[in-house]
C-alpha cells in the first residue's frame, strides 16, 4: 500500500523520482549518513532500473534490494 501511494504521488507530481524527495524550496535534502538507506525495485516498477539507480545515487541511497539475477549487471 505504501509503495502504491508513493508511486501515485510521484506520478501525480509528474517529476523524476529524485524531485519527489526535494525539500519545500526544491533543494535536495542531504542524508545524515547515520542510516544506510535502501529501496526495493518492485515499489518503482514503472521506472527503468537504470533511471532508478541514478536517482537513488543522487539521493544517497546505497542499494536497491530484491533484484532478480538478470538485473545484477546494472
Amino acid at each position: 500500500m505504501i509503495g502504491s501511494m508513493a508511486g501515485a504521488a510521484v506520478a501525480a507530481a509528474g517529476t523524476p523520482l529524485s524531485k519527489a524527495f526535494a525539500g519545500t524550496d526544491g533543494a535536495m535534502q542531504q542524508l545524515k549518513g547515520n542510516i544506510r538507506h535502501s529501496v526495493s525495485q518492485w515499489c518503482y516498477g514503472d521506472i527503468p532500473l537504470e533511471e532508478l539507480a541514478i536517482a537513488c545515487k543522487e539521493m544517497g541511497i546505497e542499494s536497491i534490494e530484491l533484484l532478480g539475477e538478470k538485473d545484477w549487471p546494472a
